[in-house]
């Protein structure tokens, strides 16, 4: 039933009895009407003066003393056969206008906020709702104490927003990723692609580092393919700006000896924790968790390096590469659900080959067997290629929000360092991921 039949069937009924024209002007008010407002307002004021129903006639000559339509209104209702199920139709109407009274105070808080502060909004939002719990009937609460807390939440969370600023998730230190996401946000399951050799472990590291460093985040990085003192090492040359080898065969000169000293110092300073596991070889997602729970303090972001390198909790007999790798996909989303953390991990994906005319083949999810399935759980995917010694090519090509991205970012293998070539992504791209969702 639409608005403007409830409404002329409700003031109807009203309008062949006293007993329910009171009936109606005690439990509802103008706003439960859209399009008869005007009606019920001049009953309501004629029934509290004269107690009882007006008349053709007082109609005609009020409507003519306003020089308004309400003759016409009344005609037209009166053409309504008044229903035998007042009670149902009354109470119907009066849930109605609360609701849409609640929802116009809800949007017209955000102005209040704007006008009297955050305070004042959220107690104006918990008086009005307070008021129309009031109105209701004992028998059907429209609004209980959990709508309240729930809508008071929502816009605290709001206001946290508005106060922060962009700075609402964890930030990986390349501009365009940041500023286009407003960093990756609790809960979200990240997927970074790409060739052996092509960055991934390198970008992942800058990444952690970056959320780590500006933002004082606790970071978890968990390491299936290298040991846990080479990732060390190469935080340690990202950390120092370093080179990673010289570093590594302990042939720093006495420049790079001062900077690696200096930086182990800050570091120690530091609350936050950046903590590198050692993770064996066919894992479970069961194993993660147990490392994860050995802390006493939360961490803000977990880096799993990588993914393909894991298996998933209850292998079925005979199941394929493809199919455990779903149900992995599948463990990790939930895994950042439940420790309210992103999660990013790295799936390594075939090396492009070489067609005829020495050109690359274009990459897409055909790499990965059955690479619909796989990704089918990640918020995110980012695909990589290396366009030259020095520019790495990141392409967004699954996003929760917004359009996906293209950009270059500078990449020095030499000390593990990754950073923004430019504020704009590429416009064109060496590549096709169009296929990789």
């Amino acid at each position: 039933m639409n608005d403007s039949l409830l409404e002329k069937q409700v003031l109807s009924c009203a309008l062949s009895d006293p007993r329910k024209l009171a009936e109606l002007i005690e439990v509802a008010d103008s706003d439960c009407f859209t399009q008869y407002s005007s009606l019920f307002k001049f009953l309501a004021g004629y029934y509290q003066k004269y107690k009882t129903v007006p008349q053709k006639e007082a109609i005609r000559i009020y409507s003519e003393e306003k020089d308004i339509l309400l003759f016409d209104v009344y005609q037209e209702i009166r053409q309504q056969a008044p229903s035998s199920d007042f009670a149902f139709l009354l109470e119907k109407l009066k849930r109605k206008g609360l609701r849409r009274s609640l929802l116009s105070t809800v949007d017209k808080t955000l102005e209040v906020i704007e006008g009297q502060g955050s305070f004042e909004a959220l107690q104006f939002l918990e008086n009005k709702i307070m008021a129309y719990k009031r109105k209701d009937s004992k028998d059907t609460q429209l609004v209980d104490a959990q709508d309240v807390a729930i809508i008071k939440e929502r816009y605290g969370e709001y206001l946290r927003r508005k106060k922060e600023g962009a700075q609402i998730g964890v930030f990986c230190g390349l501009k365009v990723i940041d500023e286009a996401f407003s960093g990756f946000q609790k809960g979200e399951y990240i997927m970074v692609l790409g060739a052996p050799e092509v960055g991934k472990s390198i970008l992942l590291l800058n990444w952690a580092y970056s959320a780590w460093l500006n933002q004082n985040k606790n970071i978890f990085y968990a390491s299936l393919e290298m040991p846990r003192s080479q990732v060390l090492r190469r935080l340690d040359s990202r950390a120092a700006d370093i080179p990673y080898t010289p570093l590594k065969q302990g042939k720093l000169n006495v420049d790079e000896q001062r900077r690696y000293l200096q930086m182990l110092k800050d570091m120690s300073k530091r609350k936050n924790h950046f903590v590198v596991a050692d993770l064996p070889r066919s894992c479970s997602s069961l194993y993660l968790e147990s490392q994860l729970s050995r802390y006493d303090f939360k961490f803000d972001l977990i880096i799993i390096d990588h993914q393909g390198l894991m298996v998933p909790r209850a292998r079925q007999k005979q199941s394929q590469d493809w199919n455990d790798q779903m149900d992995i996909a599948r463990e990790i989303k939930e895994l950042a659900r439940a420790y309210d953390a992103p999660v990013i991990s790295i799936f390594q994906i075939r090396r492009p080959q070489v067609e005829k005319n020495g050109k690359k083949r274009k990459m897409s999810l055909s790499d990965i067997a059955r690479g619909y399935y796989i990704t089918y759980h990640a918020d995110f995917i980012f695909g990589l290629d290396r366009l030259s010694n020095n520019e790495l090519l990141i392409e967004s090509t699954k996003t929760r929000d917004g359009p996906p991205l293209r950009l270059s970012a500078y990449i020095d293998y030499s000390k593990m360092f990754v950073a923004n070539i430019s504020d704009s992504p590429v416009p064109v791209s060496k590549y096709d991921w169009s296929g990789i969702e």
